[in-house]
């Protein structure tokens, strides 16, 4: 897990490593990585790296505000079935 773990290490890397279940495959195992490690491509970096060119590069393409990773994991609410998923494991 990466630095920015912080508080939140021990339960990460227990989602991280732990066995998969039907409710908890690899591929979820991996979307936890990607975030914790910062290797998420959201909208917003990608314009900040020129790799989208429209005025409305880096807004999140289904609700609104700038989709940065922490908009995308925490507040968009295109994502609350995931992450209602995650966090009733």
């Amino acid at each position: 897990m990466g630095p920015g773990a912080g508080p939140w290490r021990y339960q990460l890397e227990g989602m991280v490593e732990g066995k998969c279940r039907i409710e908890w495959t690899p591929l979820h195992q991996a979307m936890v990585r990607v975030i914790d490690t910062g290797d998420i491509w959201t909208a917003d970096r990608l314009t900040a790296t020129g790799l989208i060119d429209d005025e409305d590069g880096d807004q999140c393409r289904a609700c609104g505000p700038t989709a940065s990773a922490h908009h995308r994991s925490w507040d968009c609410p295109a994502q609350n079935a995931r992450r209602n998923c995650i966090l009733n494991l």
